[in-house]
């Protein structure tokens, strides 16, 4: 038997195989072109292409797999399309999707409801949520015994300090960033010095072009020195360019920090901060300022 992990992005593939023994997992990181614009909508067509991307990712992982070897799925999101890969290939390999949330309403819940009770019935299909008062909420016919509680991790690795107000910074790290906007808030916040940390095969290198002086962008280094730079800054934002979870473990590690955070309205990261004790983001909000607001920190940092 053998372990499939299939995260987000290199970030989380990172902490996994330094978290666990080498050789656990297979990491296979689902890795996307970077979409710029924190409020800009995709056209139905480009969903369509996403989610064709999404499955045939699903088909190449699991035609890496034999039966009972395992799949983990850090993106619920992509669960339904690992499922249906699955039985087009006639295999019988065990599908753990984590981190069950799911906002639809109206015709697209029917229709979700009807893949997710026979999905959620399978006998290879294992599902997690962070909170089983909410999945048990859902209405939705779950096999129990396939089902099990995780909480949203924090790793026992992180480093800790006490908080102070930091050197000024505004410190901004993650493969999937809105880049576009942490560079716009820099160049009309030209008094504070911005901070950034990316991979440098997820980042579009053409915004480098017009980077602010005030910018200083760092590329492909070690966690040790992302923590550094994260635990000397005053601020850390989290812009997230879609809604899919993502940000969580830099909103952990900023919270190990005691780094106040900024982050994107993404329905992952508000719960995380509403519900698991991370109180006093401050949200970029689309429904509320209609673009993205600049908020100075000298404004709500105080010595």
């Amino acid at each position: 038997m053998k372990y499939f992990f299939v995260p987000l992005n290199n970030t989380d593939s990172f902490f996994l195989t330094n978290t666990f023994p080498q050789g656990t997992f297979t990491t296979i990181p689902h890795i996307k072109p970077q979409k710029h614009g924190l409020f800009a909508k995709e056209s139905k067509i480009e969903k369509l292409k996403d989610r064709f991307l999404d499955l045939s990712f699903a088909f190449s992982v699991l035609k890496q797999t034999h039966n009972d070897d395992v799949v983990i799925i850090w993106i619920f999101d992509y669960a339904p399309l690992f499922f249906f890969a699955n039985k087009i290939l006639n295999k019988q390999t065990k599908l753990v999707a984590l981190n069950f949330l799911d906002h639809s309403t109206g015709w697209k819940a029917k229709i979700k409801s009807l893949l997710f009770n026979f999905m959620f019935n399978d006998k290879d299909f294992y599902l997690s949520a962070n909170n089983m008062e909410y999945l048990q909420s859902c209405g939705y016919r779950i096999n129990w015994d396939h089902t099990f509680e995780l909480q949203d991790c924090s790793y026992l690795s992180m480093p800790t300090k006490s908080f102070d107000v930091g050197n000024g910074d505004i410190f901004c790290g993650g493969n999937i960033r809105d880049w576009k906007t942490f560079f716009h808030a820099a160049s009309l916040l030209s008094d504070v010095h911005f901070v950034g940390v990316a991979g440098s095969n997820s980042f579009d290198q053409n915004l480098l072009a017009n980077k602010p002086t005030n910018l200083d962008m760092h590329f492909d280094i070690s966690m040790s020195e992302f923590y550094t730079l994260l635990g000397q800054s005053s601020i850390s934002v989290v812009p997230v360019p879609n809604n899919i979870p993502n940000g969580l473990t830099v909103v952990f590690q900023s919270a190990s920090l005691n780094r106040p955070v900024i982050v994107s309205e993404n329905s992952s990261l508000i719960k995380l901060i509403t519900t698991n004790g991370l109180r006093g983001g401050v949200f970029l909000s689309n429904r509320q300022c209609g673009s993205p607001r600049i908020i100075h920190p000298n404004s709500f940092v105080k010595p």
